[in-house]
């Protein structure tokens, strides 16, 4: 299954938004109770998650075409050595 981790809290969320797991719980997670997540549109550049947080669906084709505010040292690094 495909799912997304937070690096600091180690929450995975599975691609509808909803919590899928929870390290610091000790039972299993009951799905009825959690919230989903929102999804936004989202672009992998050099290595990071950009994240297109705007609320307004009709701005979220936006999302791929706007240049990213990417350091032209941070780009050169990613393709050098990668993440």
């Amino acid at each position: 299954s495909c799912s997304i981790q937070c690096s600091y809290h180690g929450w995975e969320f599975d691609g509808r938004g909803e919590c899928a797991r929870v390290p610091q719980h000790s039972k299993e997670l009951d799905r009825r109770k959690a919230s989903p997540v929102p999804s936004y549109p989202v672009r992998v550049e050099a290595g990071m998650v950009w994240v297109w947080s705007d609320p307004d669906e009709s701005s979220w084709e936006a999302a791929g075409s706007i240049p990213l505010p990417i350091s032209p040292l941070v780009r050169n690094y990613y393709d050098n050595y990668g993440a």
